[in-house]
């Protein structure tokens, strides 16, 4: 009792923080959980969700990893990997097939199409967990999709990048349904394997800007890539997206280049190596 009596305010501050993350670093940064519990319906009720994102210029990852303190004891370690054909007609038709192996946590497998929009899905498919409805704005480009996210038991992704287990049976009936009504035709027996690739991801709260951010670092065979995030309702995501190139431009990171998505860096650099 006399202990909880003489705790300062310093000193219930740090408990606070401790409770939802680790405390701030040196320069600014607080490191969250970065666990993502798959979508339920709850989540599905809310308001549509749209995901801000920019991707640095090479020659400024290893600057901003410094910067923000983004250490690799710090980061989830995910291996991503995607299915296609080797000319990605899968992509190109607006599917993606994506498996995500993690480091000390849940692995899963994604079924996505894009654009699709949450007004143009059949209602009954918001009740399955696991479904998400959002929007992605990458530079000055948007685009709209739905996914539907299952889990995998450990051991399960690696047999099938070891040729040991068909593509297929990383997807359940309702992910193969969805892709085959909202995605494309195509034969599983012409997937193959691209990647994985070796990711680094922090969710974190940084000094200056007042929005939770998500930094991801992903290695492919024709360099690397950082990716800054925030996801943000959708009735602020144009002042959200001003405010984050603002405050990485004071930072002096350039989100003036050309930006893409790393599905598609990686899907293409993987697809190349086959070729």
């Amino acid at each position: 009792m006399y202990l909880m009596h003489t705790l300062t305010l310093v000193g219930l501050t740090a408990i606070a923080s401790l409770a939802c993350g680790e405390a701030a670093d040196a320069g600014g940064t607080e490191f969250l959980p970065t666990d993502e519990a798959l979508a339920t319906k709850a989540d599905n009720a809310t308001e549509s969700q749209v995901e801000i994102k920019f991707t640095l210029p090479t020659a400024q990852v290893k600057k901003a990893l410094s910067a923000f303190g983004l250490s690799d004891k710090k980061a989830t370690t995910r291996g991503v990997t995607f299915y296609d054909d080797v000319d990605l007609g899968l992509f190109e038709a607006g599917l993606v097939l994506r498996s995500r192996k993690v480091k000390n946590g849940a692995d899963d497998s994604t079924a996505k199409v894009r654009p699709l929009e949450a007004r143009d899905v059949d209602p009954s498919w918001f009740e399955l967990e696991g479904w998400k409805c959002e929007e992605d704005r990458v530079g000055s480009k948007s685009v709209q999709s739905c996914s539907l996210t299952a889990p995998q038991d450990e051991g399960e992704i690696d047999d099938v990048s070891n040729g040991e287990r068909a593509v297929w049976k990383l997807y359940s009936d309702n992910q193969e349904l969805f892709a085959m009504s909202y995605g494309t035709d195509f034969e599983w027996d012409d997937l193959v394997a691209l990647g994985p690739t070796d990711t680094r991801v922090w969710k974190v709260r940084v000094k200056g800007f007042e929005r939770e951010l998500t930094f991801e670092r992903w290695f492919l065979p024709d360099g690397e890539l950082l990716e800054v995030s925030s996801k943000v309702g959708l009735a602020e995501a144009g002042g959200v997206q001003a405010k984050l190139a603002t405050f990485l431009a004071k930072k002096g990171f350039d989100t003036t280049q050309t930006q893409e998505t790393k599905t598609r860096r990686a899907l293409e650099a993987y697809a190349a190596e086959l070729r």
